[in-house]
């Protein structure tokens, strides 16, 4: 079966919390179109109860000032993940399963520490049940299996330092996404063809350079770069790999769960972070979102704080 993998991020953006890069990896059935294949998933599900299973840009899906739009993420994401990540019970659990090595790396910070929050928010139900079992279904029916989910989760400290090394952001979400993504490739037999879909990353049109650096053995071609695409092909031994990077790559569904998991994660880590101001701090202290129109105002009033708790500022401001 034909390895394809998605790959979005959430947090490139803001100034405080984690960049947050996420890769969906799918078997997919021989001799069908991938569009064919995904067809049954575009927009969301629905159950027979009327209950939407909402699949899409997590940015439209996500509003912070709407009641449930967490649990809305929350429910299509819980229900995926029955098969790829191994009913995880709290938040802790789900980050070491998906991204291990970031996890160790989150525990040790005193805003992240606290992990041990429930997953998923929403107790078990028969609600969740009838999920899981329409995703199981269409899944079936559609030949597809979602094998694996992996992620990165960069918080503000790694992301300076890895900045510094690489000399921007840009490049740090660049080479993160291939190599997560190319991870997940050397994790299957070495056969057959891969297809590797990932949102754009920002205005860049060439990755030419950065797959050849991802994967030195494979002679690459350059099938088309600029917009609304840039296209590669990859021959290695035993393997062709095609890699797309597509404006609004989040229209497709990989793409669209992997967009919609990175922005679950950052969000619920947003919250221990807030958490853990406002429970160190003297005064009431409205909780922020990271981007740079509040972050401002956010490190104004924890700067004190930051101060008595010996805790320096480039752990949690990005520098870039």
């Amino acid at each position: 079966m034909p390895l394809l993998i998605g790959t979005d991020e959430a947090g490139y953006g803001p100034t405080l919390g984690p960049l947050v890069i996420v890769a969906t990896v799918w078997k997919t059935p021989e001799g069908r179109s991938v569009a064919d294949a995904f067809a049954p998933f575009e927009g969301g599900l629905t159950t027979e109860e009327g209950e939407r299973l909402p699949i899409g840009d997590s940015k439209k899906l996500f509003n912070p000032r709407a009641a449930g739009s967490l649990a809305g993420l929350e429910s299509t994401i819980a229900a995926f993940g029955a098969s790829a990540f191994r009913d995880p019970h709290t938040l802790g659990d789900l980050l070491a399963r998906l991204c291990p090595e970031d996890h160790a790396e989150l525990s040790r910070c005193p805003w992240s520490g606290r992990l041990q929050v429930p997953f998923p928010l929403a107790a078990p139900s028969d609600r969740t049940l009838r999920h899981r079992e329409l995703v199981e279904k269409v899944l079936a029916e559609s030949g597809l299996q979602l094998v694996a989910v992996a992620a990165r989760v960069i918080d503000a400290g790694p992301f300076n330092r890895l900045c510094e090394s690489l000399g921007n952001k840009a490049s740090l979400l660049s080479e993160a996404t291939l190599r997560l993504a190319s991870e997940r490739i050397d994790a299957v037999p070495a056969e057959g063809e891969v297809h590797v879909f990932s949102d754009r990353h920002g205005g860049r049109h060439r990755y030419g350079g950065l797959l050849q650096h991802t994967r030195p053995d494979g002679g690459l071609r350059i099938l088309r770069e600029g917009s609304p695409e840039s296209r590669y092909h990859l021959e290695e031994a035993e393997r062709t790999i095609d890699w797309r990077f597509t404006v609004k790559g989040d229209r497709f569904v990989p793409v669209a769960l992997a967009s919609m998991i990175a922005k679950y994660l950052r969000e619920r880590l947003m919250e221990r972070f807030n958490a853990f101001w406002q429970s160190h701090h003297g005064e009431p202290l409205v909780p922020t979102a990271g981007y740079p129109s509040d972050a401002g105002r956010f490190c104004e009033q924890i700067q004190p704080l930051a101060r008595r708790l010996g805790i320096d500022s480039g752990s949690y401001i990005r520098s870039r």
